[in-house]
């Protein structure tokens, strides 16, 4: 089981600031495990994203356990800073 974002920023200093430590501390502290954390994104077609993470899970219980959890507090940050 994969999460896949695709991450362009409305307010890249405030989504680093306010977010992305504490969603990562999520995804760690939930099992979960990267396989790709990147800007380095080249677009063959159309416009990329700014940056591309993939997260493994062990299963889709997991992975809603996750984002239905701690993480969950975090969405309103996120929405506001990345879309």
């Amino acid at each position: 089981m994969f999460v896949i974002t695709e991450q362009t920023f409305i307010d890249e200093k405030k989504y680093m600031d306010e977010f992305a430590g504490k969603a990562v501390e999520t995804i760690k502290a939930a099992g979960g495990r990267f396989i790709v954390r990147s800007a380095d994104v080249t677009g063959l077609s159309g416009d990329a994203p700014k940056r591309i993470v993939i997260v493994g899970w062990e299963s889709m219980d997991a992975m809603k356990k996750w984002h239905d959890g701690d993480y969950a507090k975090l969405i309103p940050i996120r929405d506001q800073t990345a879309k």
